[in-house]
């Protein structure tokens, strides 16, 4: 999957759990800039690790900080 592929889902991910739409560039630091709360970041970690077929630990949340979008897109490039 292409890079903005990624980053476009991950987009629609957020903006269907939160109902609502966002700018969201690969800077974007989701629970920093309140866009999730706790909660809702472990649910979107959730829907992420679903559609992508991947596991994410909690150790690589903090190692990757996958709160931001940029580094999640890498983090899924690599995974």
């Amino acid at each position: 999957m292409e890079r903005a592929e990624i980053l476009l889902k991950l987009k629609e991910i957020i903006e269907k759990q939160l109902n609502k739409t966002f700018e969201i560039t690969e800077n974007t630091a989701l629970v920093g800039e309140k866009i999730l709360d706790s909660l809702e970041f472990m649910n979107y970690l959730t829907t992420v690790e679903e559609t992508f077929d991947v596991s994410i630990s909690d150790d690589d949340i903090a190692k990757y900080q996958l709160g931001i979008i940029g580094n999640m897109t890498e983090y899924l490039i690599n995974n």
